[in-house]
């Protein structure tokens, strides 16, 4: 067995630090470099594609994104003479692509446009190749995201075939399950997850894959029911939802939690302070008049007069234009 590093020489050791589940298996040079936080690009890029680049000896406390160390403790030998390989040199070669896609923290545009190249059924069998034997959830997320971005309903009854393989990998899993599989499938699996979750929250948030007023009916019915802090991550899944004035205004005559979500939903639409957000952009469909929109708010706002809501009304007033959906 080849060190998982260097790919050359013969394993050595099975190190644990960073996950027993999941040992590297690397030569004796490779894991002196390893510890010391001195891998050469190309030993990182390959023990990246394997473990991901979220463990604490490959994180990016540690390295660049194209494995440069910049954090040492020991000399990195002749890393110029081992650099991780360029985009145009992967291309060509599926595995050593979907390699490089994994190494990523964010699945880049470029990667995907290289991975849509190829045939959809390949993309798909060197998915299920990857994953069928691996341990590892961040190759599980990355083959997930593939499928979501470039092969669609050719990867259905493979992604449904994932469900539930971890709670940690739902958001993933939603963003695959929109993608690929039958809508109405997809959602019932997705909301029946969330219902089992110990982090609604956080587990709600997959719902913004299906970019759905279901998501806005799934708030309104469920989180008066959860009885939790109204915090801003529901007003960022709320904008990104179809999000329209008739729901903002059905939500402030709510009252709280919800009214609460109203505001942060409408700042969402102008104050992009997250990567999907920014991917985004959403904007809020209305045929009211900005006139009208105001007195709406300042209504709202006499009646919760707390500094929260003031404070949140009067972001909301002076972008009221950069808010609303162009229909031209």
């Amino acid at each position: 067995m080849q060190c998982e590093a260097c790919r050359i020489a013969p394993v050595a050791v099975s190190n644990t630090d960073d996950d027993s589940y999941q040992p590297y298996q690397i030569c004796d040079d490779c894991n002196v470099r390893l510890v010391g936080l001195a891998l050469r690009p190309l030993e990182w890029f390959n023990l990246a594609s394997t473990h991901g680049p979220n463990k604490h000896l490959l994180h990016d406390d540690f390295y660049d994104d194209d494995g440069t160390a910049f954090q040492a403790e020991i000399p990195v030998d002749d890393a110029s003479s081992f650099p991780a390989p360029s985009l145009p040199e992967v291309a060509g070669k599926l595995p050593r692509l979907i390699d490089m896609a994994t190494t990523q923290w964010f699945l880049a545009d470029n990667v995907v446009n290289a991975i849509n190249e190829y045939e959809p059924n390949v993309v798909l069998d060197s998915i299920v190749s990857r994953t069928e034997n691996s341990k590892n959830g961040w190759v599980e997320s990355t083959c997930l995201q593939v499928c979501a971005r470039c092969i669609g309903q050719a990867a259905a009854e493979w992604v449904e075939s994932r469900y539930g393989k971890s709670s940690d990998l739902l958001y993933s899993w939603a963003q695959a399950a929109a993608a690929c599989m039958p809508i109405k499938d997809a959602w019932r699996l997705t909301v029946d997850s969330i219902a089992r979750s110990k982090n609604v929250r956080e587990d709600a948030q997959s719902l913004g894959w299906f970019r759905s007023n279901r998501t806005l009916d799934w708030i309104q019915n469920q989180l008066p029911e959860l009885d939790l802090p109204a915090t801003q991550d529901w007003g960022r899944l709320a904008a990104i939802s179809q999000l329209s004035w008739r729901r903002i205004e059905s939500w402030l005559a709510l009252g709280r939690p919800l009214s609460l979500v109203a505001l942060d939903s409408m700042v969402a639409c102008f104050h992009y302070d997250t990567l999907n957000l920014k991917r985004i952009q959403p904007k809020l469909t209305t045929d009211a008049t900005p006139s009208e929109m105001t007195t709406a708010l300042d209504r709202y706002a006499n009646k919760d007069d707390v500094p929260r809501v003031a404070r949140t009304v009067s972001r909301i007033k002076s972008n009221l234009t950069t808010i609303i959906a162009d229909t031209r």
